[in-house]
């Protein structure tokens, strides 16, 4: 009886030691045309790719040449299909199986997340045209003119009335020039009176200055008078032809009816000619004036 108790603990001791040995169990289930598996051989071999893996059932489909492998390691499944050999059919299907089952036991990686296309950038507007400054516009100036025959000095006032059309300026003028020059014999008067056309353009200097050039042309009457003893009035037609620089320094903005602003202008003008045929005033033998050939004016005025 002793020796039979010592018996049975041995093998009791030797039975725990082969469960604690033993790889984890797989249950083996074959379904559909799986007649030619050995369902023994594939659970040993199953057994011993899968070790201490947890899996819980293993379900193989045969259909024809293929199969379809399903494991369930805890709460997870995997699902694979694949194509079966002319041999070691239990021992690929073990493989397989065995991979399906360390994909559960490797972390997934989370999927990505799609990154967002980038917005489509706004259509860039394309740049405003400036406004073209169209409007009315005036002038006014006073100065001196010089007679380049004989340096006679003139008094010289003139104005414009035109249109401005963004950089161009084109209006119709009036020129009135007179002067009084002393004799032994008595005094000479003379006065001229033109009316013409004008056209300038504007250069931008600064953000107040800026330059007008251009021609004029005028056409109009010219009367020399004299009022000593035996004194005579001539008068003739005449013409004047000339290019004018005009420097404009914006002072003040002054505000239309319809919202839009234009400045007022303080300039300075300076003009070269010639006046054709003209007159030339005689005292006896002596010249007391030549008013003809070529003159230069200097004024200052306004301009809006």
């Amino acid at each position: 009886m002793r020796r039979l108790g010592r018996l049975l603990r041995s093998g009791l001791l030797v039975a725990a030691l082969l469960a604690f040995a033993t790889p984890a169990r797989s249950e083996v289930e074959l379904r559909g045309e799986a007649g030619s598996i050995d369902a023994a051989t594939l659970d040993s071999l199953l057994r011993l790719e899968l070790g201490d893996a947890r899996v819980v059932r293993v379900t193989v489909d045969v259909k024809g040449r293929r199969a379809d492998v399903e494991v369930e390691v805890g709460p997870e499944r995997r699902t694979g299909a694949i194509d079966l050999p002319e041999r070691d059919v239990e021992r690929t299907i073990a493989l397989f199986a065995a991979e399906l089952a360390r994909t559960v036991e490797t972390p997934q990686p989370p999927p990505e997340t799609p990154t967002p296309a980038p917005a489509p950038a706004p259509a860039e507007r394309p740049p405003e045209e400036p406004t073209r400054e169209s409007r009315l516009a005036v002038l006014a100036a006073a100065g001196a003119r010089m007679l380049a025959n004989d340096g006679s000095l003139m008094f010289a006032a003139r104005a414009e009335l035109g249109w401005r059309y963004d950089l161009y300026r084109f209006g119709l003028s009036g020129t009135f020039a007179t002067t009084s020059i002393g004799d032994t014999l008595g005094n000479v008067g003379v006065g001229m009176l033109n009316g013409g056309i004008a056209a300038s353009r504007f250069v931008k200097l600064g953000e107040r200055t800026s330059l007008a050039l251009g021609p004029r042309f005028q056409v109009g009457s010219l009367v020399v008078k004299g009022d000593g003893s035996n004194a005579k009035s001539v008068s003739a037609f005449h013409a004047t032809a000339a290019f004018e620089i005009e420097l404009h320094v914006r002072l003040v903005g002054i505000a239309m009816s319809s919202g839009r602003v234009y400045p007022l202008s303080f300039l300075l003008a300076l003009d070269g000619g010639l006046l054709f045929p003209g007159i030339e005033a005689r005292a006896d033998e002596r010249t007391v004036i030549d008013v003809s050939g070529p003159f230069a004016t200097a004024s200052a005025g306004f301009a809006w």
